[in-house]
């Protein structure tokens, strides 16, 4: 009986330890997500985080607004010339993200150099950084379209797209695990989740009021 008391609390301990092994695992995992999180998010941000601005140009050149000195001029800045700055801006930012983010080793220096990691640590941020690069597209169709709607003073059809961006951040962070994906990747690939969902609700609010005023 003694023997089988001994094997049994050793097959618990062993247990016991492993258990705590992989909870330190998944503790170590976890930081290093958040470590590498927090490092890439604000690189990433800065090639079109000044996108989000774009929603003040609709507002600033609108005919019905009291400060636009251009209309008391007689210049006048059409939707055309709008959409067209907008492009350039959407056009500037992926270029700019492409070359910072998908060209070998510019963004590891910018992590080494400016950020102050080590290069290990920086090359667990290449990744996260790429997806980074397709984040310019969903804010400026965001900015675009709101800025219109802010002419119109319709932004109440706005509301339902921050409630879609949080239900699709967590249905991203609870099914991309599933599909392999882990770590500061699960993280930005839900943010870019969420920024898609919010954008397609916001041009479904547009196509909705842009077709009300047809009628």
């Amino acid at each position: 009986m003694s023997e089988i008391f001994c094997v049994t609390q050793l097959l618990y301990n062993r247990n016991i330890h492993y258990k705590q092994m992989k909870l330190w695992v998944f503790n170590v995992i976890v930081f290093q997500a958040v470590a590498v999180l927090t490092a890439t998010y604000p690189v990433g941000h800065m090639p079109y985080g000044w996108l989000t601005e774009l929603r003040a140009v609709y507002p600033a050149f609108d005919k019905n607004n009291p400060s636009n000195k251009l209309a008391n001029s007689g210049t006048v800045v059409t939707k055309s010339d709008i959409k067209r700055f907008t492009f350039v801006c959407l056009a500037l930012s992926i270029t700019l993200c492409f070359v910072v983010f998908w060209a070998p080793h510019i963004s590891e220096r910018i992590l080494v150099d400016i950020i102050g990691v080590d290069h290990a640590f920086a090359e667990l941020c290449v990744i996260p950084l790429r997806i980074f690069s397709f984040f310019p597209i969903p804010v400026t169709i965001r900015a675009h379209l709101t800025g219109w709607l802010m002419t119109l003073k319709k932004t109440f059809v706005l509301a339902p797209s921050s409630v879609l961006r949080i239900i699709v951040l967590i249905t991203s962070l609870i099914v991309l695990p599933y599909m392999g994906v882990h770590g500061a990747t699960l993280g930005v690939g839900s943010l870019l989740a969420g920024f898609l969902g919010e954008s397609t609700m916001v041009a479904i609010a547009a196509c909705y009021v842009y077709r009300k005023q047809v009628r």
